[in-house]
């Protein structure tokens, strides 16, 4: 697949999410196929950390949401972070994550 239909892909399924939804739920409708930008090969979700809030650890997924700029390189402000609590999913994008911080 490729980048823009990647991303094209990814900004259309968020809207059939839905709070609660199980992570495998979210993988499914996101997606996990790998697609080609420029000369590399990107994951899909592009990276999954965990991230340490005040009272408990969550973990995030980032998928590609946008196209900022068409450098072959995926900044931050291309991702949007979905965030999972005991599995479930809890919210997304960057001001939700910055809150349970």
């Amino acid at each position: 697949m490729s980048f823009y239909k990647a991303v094209a892909e990814n900004r259309k399924s968020v809207s059939k999410l839905a709070i609660g939804m199980s992570k495998d739920e979210v993988l499914k409708i996101m997606g996990t196929e790998p697609f080609i930008y420029g000369r590399m090969t990107v994951n899909n979700p592009y990276r999954v950390q965990r991230l340490q809030g005040s009272s408990k650890v969550y973990q995030v997924v980032y998928y590609v949401t946008s196209i900022e700029t068409d450098d072959n390189i995926i900044d931050e402000n291309e991702l949007t972070p979905f965030i999972f609590s005991d599995g479930k999913l809890i919210g997304w994008g960057w001001s939700f994550m910055e809150g349970i911080r």
